[in-house]
């Protein structure tokens, strides 16, 4: 075959997939919620959350090294003091929320990796978890930052979730 009809063939495979989950979604004669509960990978989402945890340390002691954070050995109150003005310089807040939205986008590429079906609903899941903690653990964080740090998760966990399947779809039709 030539690589026009196998990428038809492979296309058409995917839609016959798509179908048969949409097809065992509503005619399962139980509950929709049932079925989309076990298709979610509780385990990958995790694993792929704290993945993001990791990046998010590690490029927020990148940002305090390069935009000159508190000292090593500095108390408590110096830390706030040096957070406050952080936070007032606008290139670290600029830098901190492309690095956010970055390490976010890497974490739903990898929840769409990671699982086998339903990778979208799987990102939305990381994209939601992502929201929550932000709200609970964004304390010292400017009001304004933390609202758009928190818009920016969902759309871009889905972001990270395209490109982990179209990464996927493009090595599938190399072949």
């Amino acid at each position: 075959m030539t690589d026009g009809r196998v990428l038809i063939v492979r296309r058409f495979q995917w839609l016959l997939s798509r179908i048969e989950l949409l097809r065992r979604l509503f005619n399962s004669g139980g509950s929709i919620y049932r079925n989309v509960m076990r298709d979610i990978n509780i385990r990958a989402i995790l694993l792929v959350t704290l993945a993001v945890f990791g990046i998010d340390f590690f490029s927020s002691l990148l940002l305090f090294w390069v935009f000159g954070g508190p000292p090593a050995n500095a108390t408590e109150e110096q830390v706030r003091v040096a957070l406050a003005e952080l936070y007032g310089n606008s290139h670290y807040v600029m830098a901190m929320l492309v690095l956010g939205t970055a390490s976010t986008v890497i974490g739903g590429y990898l929840t769409a990796r990671l699982v086998r079906t339903i990778p979208y609903f799987n990102a939305l899941v990381f994209g939601v978890l992502g929201v929550v903690l932000g709200i609970l653990m964004s304390t010292d964080v400017p009001a304004w930052l933390r609202v758009v740090g928190n818009v920016a998760t969902v759309p871009a966990a889905l972001a990270g979730a395209y490109l982990g399947i179209r990464w996927r779809r493009t090595t599938l039709d190399q072949r």
